[in-house]
């Protein structure tokens, strides 16, 4: 997926998702949660509901998620800390690269179906086509921070794979410890490195949306689509937009060098990179810290940039 790319992929006809939807979609999820409880008296489904009523709502623009992308190939871990609210919808404007799915996590292909093993391997094969459109976190059970990987159903209906009333179904899910931490080069080694490389972007993504000096957040009226301006909407009509905040700038001289002597002639994007930064009483303890990528070179002189690619990578 390019770096600019300002459409989302999917069936004929579908529309992309919008800042403008997100409480209708939190609404028909929620409502979707309480059809389960009721069909089954799933206490999973209820407490998901009560969640998902209380859930902040967050749309990441698609400068953000790039750099969150990017990031996120070397974060070392994923912590539950981390996550910036106890419940969250998330989608990006942008939709991520599709992710491999091995097991039908969301119930998606299996409401009112019945398949052999080969059609369902088929059927599973096209699924894992589809784009991630957003993340959901939760705590289904006490002592768990369950995290999903969402699909929009209209491309899952679009594409002929069937579904059922679920707007943003789950294409694969993460659990971790609600209180910990999970190291993803030994808690998560069961599992595919797409779905390794998908926590590893919700972390860095969370890490990234509440650093002040990376990304600037604002607070949407999704009823109108803007910043409200002397007024306060309902609470649940309020989405936290998280944008990319400006490149810092370290001006050099035109022509000087480095220490090895390379001369400056044009300007450049340091990459940002991670930092366990020290904290708390007599700073014993260890706050995961994101050192902003930022500009360097002299003032007048051209911008080296490289076409960024959306991948899954660990």
């Amino acid at each position: 997926m390019r770096e600019r790319q300002s459409r989302q992929p999917g069936g004929a006809g579908v529309k992309p998702l919008r800042i403008n939807d997100m409480p209708t979609l939190r609404r028909k999820m929620i409502a979707h949660a309480l059809r389960a409880h009721q069909t089954d008296s799933s206490t999973h489904a209820a407490r998901v509901a009560a969640q998902m009523q209380e859930a902040t709502l967050f749309w990441v623009s698609a400068d953000m998620a790039q750099v969150a992308m990017d990031a996120s190939h070397d974060v070392p871990e994923i912590r539950a800390a981390d996550a910036p609210t106890p419940s969250g919808l998330l989608l990006f404007e942008n939709p991520l690269p599709p992710l491999p799915v091995q097991d039908d996590t969301g119930g998606i292909l299996r409401q009112g179906q019945h398949m052999d093993d080969q059609l369902y391997a088929a059927t599973m094969q096209r699924l894992s086509a589809l784009p991630v459109v957003g993340v959901q976190w939760t705590r289904p059970k006490p002592g768990v921070l369950e995290i999903s990987a969402l699909a929009d159903m209209r491309q899952i209906k679009a594409a002929g794979l069937g579904g059922d009333d679920h707007p943003l179904p789950a294409l694969t899910a993460v659990s971790l410890p609600a209180d910990g931490t999970l190291d993803f080069a030994s808690a998560l080694g069961n599992r595919t490195p797409e779905v390794i490389a998908f926590a590893a972007l919700v972390e860095a993504t969370w890490v990234l949306m509440m650093t002040p000096t990376a990304a600037a957040r604002s607070l949407i009226d999704a009823g109108t689509g803007r910043q409200p301006r002397g007024y306060s909407p309902p609470r649940a009509r309020e989405v936290t937009r998280v944008d990319l905040r400006p490149l810092h700038h370290v001006s050099t001289e035109l022509g000087e060098t480095d220490a090895r002597g390379r001369v400056f002639r044009h300007r450049w994007v340091v990459r940002g990179h991670w930092r366990n930064q020290a904290h708390g009483p007599k700073r014993a303890q260890r706050r995961l810290t994101w050192v902003p990528s930022y500009v360097k070179g002299p003032d007048d002189a051209p911008l080296l940039l490289t076409e960024k690619v959306m991948v899954w990578r660990r």
